[in-house]
């Protein structure tokens, strides 16, 4: 009983701690730090190491390497850095006259700092099956600039916060193979908001004599609309685990696309008489919406082979299959026009590599270094509202033994960002942008995390 209290209150922490969370950019919006232990290899063999309970999440099948009942329990400190350098960007060609360069500065940092905690617990059924919990932040967002920014009919604050359960089980086949499964229930809360050009909107919709009336000209009567929703989707996670021989592992562990059907309201501000007639006219109102959003499913076959008694190397591959999400579409109930962002996404790969040292029976370095293709094809499609590329991870990490039942394990990573170009075409009547005007410029951003966790075993085997 004093065990399972223990228990009941760390979910209860982690829980607290993910709602308050955002996150720093991983590939698109996929976050990667489900282990302090692992980040300190770059995740690298993720699915055949199966040190401890987050194998539950990597690889289910690792579970039946564990000894014993054990709770680990941890969190991600991540500090990005996200800077806007403008190139040039202005309202659409087809206001005429009246188009111009975009007023307003750079955004300032738009990356927020975040706090995204793990937890883990595994315990063995029987000698072949072995039963785990993890909770963790697979996906999230969490972008906001300066208000009256240069790209804020584009942006203004972007947050996607997710809780991933994750009950699963291990089964030991043979001695050389273990099978896994586990289900996955994903609770997704998100918030996006821009400013709205109500000029620009009156100038190209209507004609000039009643924007006179109104007094609306581009970029003079700027308001805000803000979008809120969530839902719950499922999904499963399997793997296996095979073992070679009494130093080499490898790993396949799949998990599926998690479907969700976003559900909640929108939330329109005027700032004059003008602006609120014409938004009522065109239907840009408080309204309820809805979106269709898929999280992609991911592939990763993995490594691992102790070297000696001191060293272990480790590699992974893992694809993720961002083309299910071609666009986010926002749908209104009322007159007001779908709001559309299109992403065209491609599949992508992340490759790791890791290495871990064992000093002593007490002390473990552990170094990696992983490549993490981007989604966004081109500036084209690129976002604003999470202006990924291609980015390179340098890590290192420290676990420490207390004693057979107490282990402590600290990383730190280095995400380097490539340079992001962002060029939006607002000059087509028919396109997205066309209110939203040619955003064009380049992001500079880059990602440090620091990382621990504890890691208790109540017993052995």
């Amino acid at each position: 009983m004093k065990h399972l209290s223990r228990i009941r209150f760390y979910f209860v922490l982690a829980s607290t701690l993910t709602l308050f969370s955002g996150s720093a950019f991983g590939a698109f919006f996929q976050v990667q730090e489900s282990s302090p232990r692992g980040a300190g290899n770059a995740n690298a063999g993720g699915a055949a190491v199966a040190e401890d309970a987050s194998t539950v999440w990597y690889n289910p099948a690792g579970l039946t390497r564990l000894e014993g009942r054990q709770l680990v329990v941890g969190g991600h400190l991540i500090l990005p850095s996200t800077n806007f350098d403008n190139q040039g960007s202005t309202t659409t060609a087809l206001l005429g006259p009246a188009s111009g360069p975009l007023t307003g500065g750079d955004g300032g940092d738009a990356g927020d700092d975040a706090l995204v905690p793990n937890l883990y617990y595994a315990r063995p059924i029987n000698d072949d099956l072995t039963f785990g919990i993890g909770l963790n932040v697979p996906f999230g967002l969490r972008t906001e600039y300066d208000d009256g920014w240069v790209g804020r009919y584009h942006a203004l604050e972007s947050e996607v916060k997710t809780i991933n359960i994750n009950p699963g089980v291990g089964y030991q086949l043979t001695d050389q193979v273990s099978i896994g499964g586990g289900i996955n229930v994903q609770i997704v809360d998100a918030t996006l908001s821009q400013a709205l050009d109500f000029g620009s909107i009156c100038f190209l919709t209507q004609p000039l004599p009643v924007c006179s009336t109104l007094g609306l000209a581009p970029q003079a009567n700027d308001g805000e609309a803000e979008v809120e929703a969530d839902d719950t989707g499922y999904g499963y996670n399997i793997g296996v685990l095979f073992k070679l021989n009494d130093r080499t592992r490898i790993g396949v562990a799949h998990r599926s696309v998690i479907r969700l059907e976003l559900e909640g309201d929108s939330d329109v501000t005027t700032r004059d008489p003008g602006s609120a007639t014409l938004a009522a006219g065109a239907g840009i109102v408080n309204a309820d919406v809805e979106a269709d959003v898929t999280f992609p499913a991911t592939t990763s076959i993995s490594v691992h082979h102790q070297v000696n008694s001191q060293w272990a190397v480790m590699g992974d591959a893992t694809q993720t299959r961002w083309g299910r999400l071609p666009e986010l579409r926002i749908k209104f109930e009322s007159s007001q026009p779908d709001t559309v962002n299109t992403f065209d996404l491609d599949d992508v790969w992340r490759y790791s590599f890791g290495a871990t040292y064992m000093r002593n029976s007490r002390l473990t370095y552990r170094f990696g270094i992983a490549f993490d293709e981007s989604p966004t094809p081109n500036a084209e499609v690129r976002s604003a509202r999470l202006p990924d590329e291609d980015r390179t991870w340098l890590t290192f990490g420290v676990d420490y033994k207390k004693n057979d039942r107490l282990n402590f394990d600290f990383s730190y990573v280095f995400v380097a960002i490539d340079d992001a170009d962002i060029n939006k075409n607002a000059n087509s009547a028919t396109g997205e942008d066309l209110f939203r005007g040619n955003l064009v410029g380049e992001y500079d951003a880059d990602t440090s995390i620091l990382a621990g966790q504890v890691n208790w075993k109540f017993q052995t085997r």
